[in-house]
């Protein structure tokens, strides 16, 4: 398996507290999926279909809304190491909010619904870690209300 592919996991959020031969056990059992996208090029757009998580591996990608006189409104930056779409994923319309930019040449880590359960049925440390990030990011949310 390749070292750097591990190590480069290692250092994401999702992947930080999980053993580096549990990572290359997962690598194994989970067809992931690289992106290259160059600065400026959207990811998403607002209303597409959201099948997955994405990991900025390398680069920094925007989460925007449009608006009015074309000025866009930046609600975060999401930086190497973080991720997209978990909240997204499983909740019942699957629709990106916002638009998804890339504000950097950027690699991105994709991994589908179905792979995500697999993971989390197979691998307490991810569904552990999975749900902490999704409830710190609840908090987060509440205590900016």
């Amino acid at each position: 398996m390749n070292a750097s592919f591990i190590s480069q996991l290692k250092g994401t959020q999702i992947f930080k507290s999980i053993s580096e031969e549990e990572i290359e056990t997962i690598i194994k059992e989970v067809p992931f999926r690289t992106v290259d996208y160059k600065k400026g090029e959207v990811l998403f757009w607002e209303g597409d279909k959201c099948t997955g998580i994405g990991i900025v591996l390398e680069g920094e990608v925007e989460i925007h809304k449009g608006a009015i006189m074309g000025k866009k409104i930046t609600i975060t930056q999401i930086k190497p190491g973080d991720m997209f779409g978990e909240a997204i994923v499983f909740s019942t319309t699957h629709e990106y909010p916002a638009t998804v930019e890339a504000l950097l040449d950027s690699k991105i880590l994709f991994i589908s619904k179905e792979n995500i359960l697999m993971m989390c049925s197979n691998h307490v440390q991810f569904v552990e870690k999975f749900m902490e990030i999704l409830s710190n990011k609840i908090l987060i949310l509440n205590s900016k209300l």
